[in-house]
């Protein structure tokens, strides 16, 4: 990089407490994890470091030789903590200005003990900055602004979309959220109150058990209509507490191996947890009929305790949680920075801004009642779904799950009755080709031609926009009011 340009950025950069190196990459990169890259072109690439108090975040901005004029702002998963520099390599061949964080995280869980500059890191402020700096380089370094900005993220990057489109209305014109964890603090309560039921009722399930769970799962589904007859999983999830009961009913008769102390642990940990004082549901719990992750995930010794013990130590007791008092501490302390709950986009909507949603009808690890509540509580807030449906739309994939099963498009995967995704070049990208199509093309997603299920079966499906005529999903019980601010 030219020395006078960055000695500018390093000026512009102490307003973001953030420091910068700069390295040049042509040819062959070696990673800091000693994978080799090659055959790359010619790229600036950015390394960023931001300390507010004792919390640390790294951040890497990619700047090609050949920009396609498009900055891309990358979302992480799970606990993040590391720069995904496969993805960084293969957007930078693209052409994108690509930007990615590891949200403060990469000491791992302890870092954020008794630490709120972590969780404030995680929850927004590492994406917030990757993104205003990512964008203030890029201009500086191309001598003009990108033409379009993106954000793509699933899960943690889910949360990181709607938290930039919450808190950094100006970063991006169009913003891609799967599967987002944007109810942080509650999703994690329903780990734990699986963990907790397991527990309680001193069982482990087998996976020759859920094999045959989730079999009875989609039958059922089938006698009561929420399944198509070709489907071999549920296609439309239902959740509230009546069909649960009719479900366990339904195992007592038709499976009768299965012994009622599992019954019982099922039927809780389908409900999901709730404040034993006021009855109200802290969160969902998990779908009928996602079985295969989610119960072999929510009985191991250790899932997703981390805002749990960045709130109370590392001398947690995962089983003596109090659902009521506990969970109002957790908020208290965490919920501010780590929930991206806030239903008011007008600031993004209003210049011109894209938000698409995406969830499986089948995901347990950030099950989709409460993105679809989620949904349905910013169209309220905008006045109606005819407000912002040019603006707004949120998919639910049926037999989708957390990513393990990838929804396939096929031969004709059309966007508006008149865009052809290509099967071979697209069925990993259609993410960032329906950002564009949009934003670029005006050409706006109406519905999919897809194949998708836990198995892949090849039945085509039309899926269309929640919330429109030729939807099939309904709401579903997500959280009380207290539990989604």
């Amino acid at each position: 990089m030219d020395p006078k340009l960055l000695k500018k950025l390093r000026a512009a950069l102490k307003e973001y407490n953030t420091e910068i190196k700069t390295e040049r990459i042509e040819g062959d990169f070696v990673d800091p994890r000693g994978v080799e890259r090659k055959d790359l072109p010619g790229i600036e690439r950015i390394m960023l470091t931001t300390r507010f108090g004792s919390g640390r975040c790294c951040h890497e901005l990619w700047l090609p030789d050949a920009w396609n004029g498009r900055f891309l702002g990358l979302g992480s998963g799970g606990m993040a903590g590391a720069i995904s520099y496969p993805d960084l390599v293969y957007r930078a061949k693209e052409g994108y200005t690509v930007a990615h964080t590891d949200m403060g995280t990469s000491k791992g869980v302890k870092s954020g003990i008794d630490n709120r500059d972590v969780s404030r890191d995680f929850g927004w402020r590492a994406t917030y900055i990757m993104s205003i700096v990512g964008k203030m380089i890029t201009e500086e370094y191309y001598g003009r602004k990108p033409d379009y900005s993106y954000f793509m993220g699933a899960s943690t990057g889910g949360q990181q979309s709607l938290a930039m489109a919450q808190r950094c209305p100006e970063c991006y014109d169009a913003i891609w959220a799967g599967a987002p964890a944007n109810n942080r603090t509650h999703l994690h309560t329903y780990f734990l109150w699986s963990y907790v039921v397991t527990r309680k009722y001193d069982v482990r399930f087998e996976q020759a058990e859920i094999d045959v769970i989730t079999e009875k799962a989609v039958e059922y589904s089938k006698d009561n209509g929420n399944s198509d007859p070709e489907d071999k999983f549920v296609t439309r999830i239902c959740c509230d507490d009546e069909y649960i009961d009719g479900f366990i009913g339904y195992l007592k008769e038709n499976y009768h191996e299965l012994p009622e102390a599992k019954r019982n642990a099922l039927r809780e940990m389908y409900i999901g947890p709730v404040n034993p004082v006021t009855g109200e549901k802290i969160y969902n719990g998990i779908p009928i009929g996602a079985e295969q992750v989610g119960v072999l995930e929510m009985q191991r010794d250790t899932p997703h305790m981390y805002p749990f013990i960045w709130t109370f130590g590392k001398g947690f007791n995962r089983t003596d949680f109090d659902f009521a008092a506990d969970m109002d501490e957790v908020d208290r302390e965490l919920a501010g920075d780590m929930n991206a709950n806030d239903t008011d986009l007008s600031p993004f909507f209003d210049r011109g801004g894209k938000l698409f949603i995406l969830t499986g009808s089948v995901d347990p690890i950030v099950p989709s009642h409460n993105t679809m509540d989620y949904y349905r509580r910013v169209t309220e807030k905008a006045g109606g779904l005819d407000k912002i449906y040019s603006q707004a739309r949120c998919f639910i994939m049926p037999g989708q799950d957390h990513g393990r099963c990838n929804m396939i498009l096929n031969g004709n995967a059309v966007m508006n009755g008149n865009i052809v995704l290509d099967k071979e070049k697209d069925v990993y990208d259609y993410q960032y080709r329906i950002m564009e199509l949009w934003c670029e093309k005006g050409v706006a997603p109406e519905y999919f031609d897809v194949i998708a299920g836990m198995e892949n079966t090849q039945v085509p499906k039309r899926i269309y926009a929640y919330g429109t005529a030729n939807d099939p999903f309904t709401d579903l019980p997500a959280c009380g009011e207290k539990y989604i601010r």
